[in-house]
């Protein structure tokens, strides 16, 4: 079993913050380090039965010293992954809370003529295609950073070019 499985949706939308923090700035350190001592990630990740695993899953190690997971630089975020926690962190109610149905004086539609049903599917979706935006984002610029890097390398190879001859003489034989 998976980490996702057994997530809670707090604990899913923390790690929603924690994936588009490093898809929207992946060479920024300080996202890609969670401290095992932070308060809320002891709070709302570490004490989730799903946590600790969703984080591994995701690609994070932890730190020889224990103090905190890390995510290796290059490592591309999991599509499949991000977008079940992204569904899970915007559609599904907190489990300590659940929903109540609404009284029957309570209008089922929203200002936008869609049920409150609907309009969290959307919701959803929208966030959905927002990460995976981000995510096909981080990969063209990951591609785009190994590029140059391949072009650096091969500096030192200069392109040859044609230079003329000048008018040629034909000598019989």
């Amino acid at each position: 079993m998976d980490g996702i499985s057994v997530l809670s949706t707090s604990a899913a939308t923390l790690l929603l913050k924690i994936v588009l923090n490093v898809v929207c700035d992946p060479e920024e350190p300080k996202f890609r380090r969670l401290k095992v001592e932070n308060p809320a990630l002891k709070k709302g990740l570490w004490s989730d039965p799903g946590g600790v695993k969703t984080i591994l899953q995701l690609g994070f190690i932890l730190e020889p010293s224990g103090e905190a997971y890390t995510l290796p630089p290059g490592v591309i975020l999991d599509h499949d992954l991000v977008s079940r926690i992204t569904t899970l962190a915007e559609c599904n109610p907190p489990t300590h809370n659940p929903p109540m149905s609404p009284a029957p004086s309570q209008p089922t539609e929203t200002s936008f003529g869609m049920t409150l049903e609907e309009r969290a599917a959307r919701t959803a979706d929208i966030a959905r295609r927002k990460a995976e935006a981000e995510l096909e984002k981080q990969r063209t610029s990951a591609q785009a950073k190994r590029d140059q890097e391949e072009r650096r390398a091969n500096e030192h190879i200069k392109a040859s070019t044609a230079k003329p001859l000048g008018e040629g003489k034909f000598v019989k034989l």
